[in-house]
């Protein structure tokens, strides 16, 4: 997942669902159970984080934390969604309905 100018911002929650998964159900991650990190733009999720099924489309939602933003502006806080899918092992970008933005 690509996260556009990441500066010093760190993770601090993830939600994967596939598409339309009611939001009563959602998984999600937080601190300190949160063990991704944001390498040169790209957050990479390992199968032992979360199993995705082939042939499937997954929305993820993300919560990210800046000290340097904070101090500069106060407002540290950043939300980055996207959504995919997988086939042939790879990832694929699919475009964010309105209602998932």
């Amino acid at each position: 997942m690509a996260v556009p100018y990441p500066s010093d911002y760190q993770l601090r929650m993830i939600s994967i669902n596939p598409r339309g998964t009611d939001p009563k159900t959602w998984w999600y991650k937080a601190e300190p159970d949160l063990k991704l990190t944001i390498n040169q733009g790209q957050i990479c999720i390992p199968p032992s984080f979360y199993t995705f099924e082939p042939h499937q489309q997954y929305v993820i939602r993300t919560v990210m934390w800046s000290d340097k933003k904070y101090q500069q502006t106060q407002y540290g806080g950043r939300a980055v969604i996207a959504a995919f899918e997988i086939e042939d092992g790879h990832a694929w970008r699919v475009i964010l309905e309105e209602r998932e933005q």
